[in-house]
């Protein structure tokens, strides 16, 4: 086929075996089911080949992945092995089924696979999570991005939360600002909990009033932009590779490995190129690099 010049997703797992009080997917799908790791990686061949730079590997519970015992380490170091290299990364992984050997790979600078992790928080109160029918505390997921931070240099940590879950006080919501402020992460996704008549959380006393969770995102994603800013700060004078996109305003954007938004000027296309940049400054809410040859 036509030539690929973009960061391209691969689907290795869909379904999940958790039954999170707010989600529909278990109803909608049924259990959980893996890809063949031969097959996901015949695909991911014929993708490189076509010139793809970077797959992000997706599913609804990806740290599931199971081939025959064929786990998601197995996969992601087949991937290593292709020819020419590609960027692996993580699309959305569960604290719950992480496995401890992909910081490994992170860490190790040949490895295909890059620093960047994003696990799903919801909430950093036990109360609220214990109704989510999440099985982890908060306690336990700041310690995960504590020894992620200590195991991975660089490794950019982003997470999703929710906010207005039924019955969340206003110490709940003051547990989950402070996981996410004491936590290296620096992106955060805020959703605010929406009724769903079919789910688990449906019949859960204590609604949130809208602008109570209103306010509630306003204050975490106020935290998230100073999260951000303080990690893009931690990376300046950092050489980093960035995988280039497309042009804005008459520069080359693309993502570092730990997925900063970069800009570089160059004269000549750097489309779909990879290079080392140095992470001079800050410009406007990202990231002003030189390219290094």
């Amino acid at each position: 086929g036509p030539p690929i010049t973009r960061r391209v997703n691969l689907k290795i797992q869909d379904r999940c075996d958790f039954m999170c009080s707010y989600c529909y997917i278990p109803f909608a799908r049924g259990r959980s089911r893996s890809r063949r790791l031969e097959n996901a990686v015949a695909e991911a061949r014929a993708l490189v080949r076509r010139g793809v730079r970077e797959l992000v590997l997706t599913g609804v519970n990806i740290g599931h992945y199971n081939d025959a015992g064929k786990d998601l380490i197995t996969l992601v170091d087949a991937l290593d092995g292709l020819e020419p290299k590609v960027r692996v990364r993580i699309g959305s992984i569960e604290l719950t089924n992480l496995p401890e050997a992909l910081l490994e790979r992170m860490a190790s600078p040949g490895h295909a696979l890059v620093p960047s992790l994003h696990v799903p928080l919801q909430s950093g109160s036990d109360a609220v999570l214990n109704a989510m029918r999440r099985s982890y505390t908060g306690a336990a997921y700041l310690e995960f991005m504590h020894r992620a931070a200590e195991t991975v240099p660089g490794i950019g940590l982003s997470a999703d939360v929710m906010v207005g879950f039924p019955g969340e006080t206003e110490t709940d919501f003051q547990h989950t600002y402070d996981v996410i402020e004491h936590s290296p992460l620096f992106h955060v996704h805020v959703f605010q909990y929406s009724e769903r008549p079919e789910v688990a959380a449906a019949r859960l006393p204590g609604k949130i009033p809208a602008a109570t969770s209103k306010a509630r995102s306003e204050a975490l994603l106020t935290l998230g932009r100073e999260k951000k800013r303080a990690f893009q700060v931690s990376q300046l004078g950092e050489i980093r590779p960035v995988l280039f996109e497309s042009r804005r305003n008459g520069m080359w954007f693309g993502h570092t490995d730990n997925y900063l938004e970069v800009l570089v000027a160059s004269p000549e296309s750097l489309e779909n190129r990879l290079a080392g940049v140095l992470l001079r400054e800050i410009g406007d809410d990202i990231l002003l690099g030189e390219r290094l040859d």
